[in-house]
C-alpha cells in the first residue's frame, strides 16, 4: 500500500533501477533485491489513478510511504512521473 498525502492505494514495484548503501557508499545498478537502510531508485505503479506530483512541483503530493501489513517499509519522494499509456 502506498500512502500519498491523504490517499491510500495498492501499488506494485515494477523495477529496481539503482540501490545505494549509504554506509559503504556502494551503488549497484539493477539490483535483484534491497536491504534495510538502502536508498533505492525504482518504478512504482498504482492500481488506480491517484493525485500525485513530483516533489519539486508540490511537496505534499511528492512524499510517500510504503506500508505492508501495518509496517512502514519505505519512505521517499517522487522524482519523476511517467506518462500514462
Amino acid at each position: 500500500m502506498i500512502h500519498v498525502h491523504v490517499s491510500i492505494e495498492e501499488c506494485e514495484i515494477f523495477k529496481l533501477y539503482e540501490s545505494t548503501d549509504p554506509k559503504k557508499r556502494v551503488t549497484k545498478k539493477s539490483p535483484s533485491f534491497v536491504r534495510e537502510g538502502m536508498v533505492v531508485v525504482c518504478s512504482i505503479a498504482l492500481a488506480r489513478p491517484t493525485a500525485v506530483d513530483a516533489f519539486l512541483g508540490c511537496q505534499a503530493l511528492g512524499r510517500f510511504t510504503l506500508r505492508d501489513e501495518g509496517r512502514t517499509i519505505a519512505i521517499g519522494t517522487i522524482t519523476e512521473l511517467a506518462k500514462e499509456k
